[in-house]
């Protein structure tokens, strides 16, 4: 189970260690074993009607989920914040690596990751990928100088990836919105396809939108 909670609940908060450590995403299981990532989350809150439901759960239920046997078991670094909800895609056969269940993460700083989603051990991801290059950065609240006064505060800084990815497993695709900053004056939203069971690269666009200041 994956929490982004606010920083109310200690065990279940995204915060920032420092500078150099980022963010942290806090991944909460009750056991570690690679068996128990069978459920798999491709869209925001599980499913269209977005209900948030998992009706195939087995092993959480209201007389185990409490402080003295649930919680926190092991944190992720990140490079920026996530406004995105973590998925969870199961048996990825990941090049040169074997098969995978991964957690997807994508951050306001155009950056995609996949960790390991059983093994607390596997501490570095499984791949990373980033969608910026020279001159492309990601877009910040203080380039939002028609919303809220230039006073717009949804966001702290980058505003890259903020929407939840969408994973198509019979196609083993991923969709996501990338938003950036182009050499100062363009700012561009890609919807982009992205394959899985290959080396992470960019796929071509699917889709381009283009404005300026």
């Amino acid at each position: 189970m994956l929490f982004m909670k606010s920083s109310v609940y200690p065990k279940t908060k995204i915060r920032a260690w420092s500078v150099t450590f980022g963010l942290v995403i806090a991944l909460s299981f009750c056991a570690s074993n690679r068996s128990l990532a069978t459920v798999a989350v491709l869209t925001q809150h599980n499913d269209l009607n977005r209900t948030g439901a998992n009706l195939n759960e087995t092993l959480l239920a209201t007389n185990n989920v409490n402080t003295n046997q649930f919680g926190r078991l092991y944190t992720r670094t990140v490079d920026d914040e996530i406004h995105t909800q973590p998925l969870i895609v199961t048996n990825v056969n990941v090049p040169g690596k074997g098969v995978y269940n991964l957690v997807i993460v994508a951050t306001v700083s155009n950056s995609v990751y996949a960790f390991d989603a059983d093994e607390p051990t596997n501490s570095a991801p499984i791949w990373k990928t980033n969608f910026l290059s020279a001159n492309v950065v990601p877009p910040r609240n203080t380039d939002m100088t028609y919303a809220c006064g230039g006073n717009y505060k949804d966001f702290a800084g980058n505003m890259g990836i903020v929407g939840t990815p969408v994973i198509d497993p019979a196609t083993s695709t991923m969709y996501l919105v990338s938003r950036t900053k182009e050499f100062g004056t363009n700012y561009v939203q890609r919807l982009g396809p992205w394959i899985f069971g290959r080396a992470p690269r960019r796929q071509a666009d699917t889709s381009s939108l283009r404005s300026r200041t």
